[in-house]
């Protein structure tokens, strides 16, 4: 059997692709400096549809400290009137399922009436924060690289959803915080207009009293 290989130049110019994407995922999470949830991952999808050979994108979140559990999708554009987002969300739900002891999955499968090569990877070490998956009508996806950046893609996407929910659960707490604090200090003011007016009418008292013992 006859094996193809690839002309250096082909390959040199491939790989120099490869790094400069591993550039940019590795970039990230300091772009994402804080960013909400959503901008993170906004900007992954976009990020992953750009490098890579794929039909479309994935990103579900299920714990996040300011929102409810959400989905994204991107469709690349060319294959937009082939997959559609809420249908690919119902199938791509079905085909997880609920067992976050499948971390990995991989699978040639149908979607429709097209044949689809799928792969996921979590966030988090059991899906804690959410998943990733990929899809593409490639029968050779994911190819080594592609797989590599997936996994990377995804171990910079928890860095930044982590980094995320913990500044949203700073704020949080630094808004309790304040209220607390504004409440303690409003009482206090309270109870210091007490005393100021318990004070002041004690004086009158005392004044009363002595100018009436200074009459007798």
């Amino acid at each position: 059997m006859k094996v193809q290989l690839e002309h250096p130049a082909d390959e040199i110019k491939r790989l120099r692709r490869y790094m400069n994407d591993l550039v940019s995922l590795l970039a990230l999470p300091a772009i994402w400096s804080g960013s909400k949830p959503c901008d993170i991952v906004h900007t992954l999808l976009d990020s992953l549809l750009r490098m890579l050979d794929v039909d479309f994108v994935y990103v579900g979140l299920t714990n996040l400290v300011d929102a409810a559990p959400s989905e994204t999708v991107r469709v690349a554009q060319s294959q937009e009137q082939m997959f559609r987002p809420r249908e690919l969300c119902t199938f791509l739900n079905r085909w997880l399922g609920d067992d976050p002891q499948k971390r990995y999955l991989q699978e040639r499968t149908h979607i429709g009436d097209e044949e689809v090569s799928l792969v996921s990877w979590p966030l988090g070490v059991q899906r804690e924060i959410g998943v990733i998956v990929a899809g593409s009508r490639r029968a050779d996806f994911p190819r080594d690289t592609e797989a590599l950046l997936l996994g990377i893609a995804a171990n910079q996407a928890l860095i930044g959803l982590q980094q995320a929910r913990l500044l949203t659960e700073q704020k949080r707490v630094a808004g309790e915080l304040d209220q607390s604090v504004a409440q303690r200090t409003a009482e206090l003011a309270a109870a210091n207009e007490v005393l100021r007016k318990e004070v002041a009418e004690r004086k009158r008292r005392e004044k009363e009293h002595t100018v009436g013992s200074a009459h007798r």
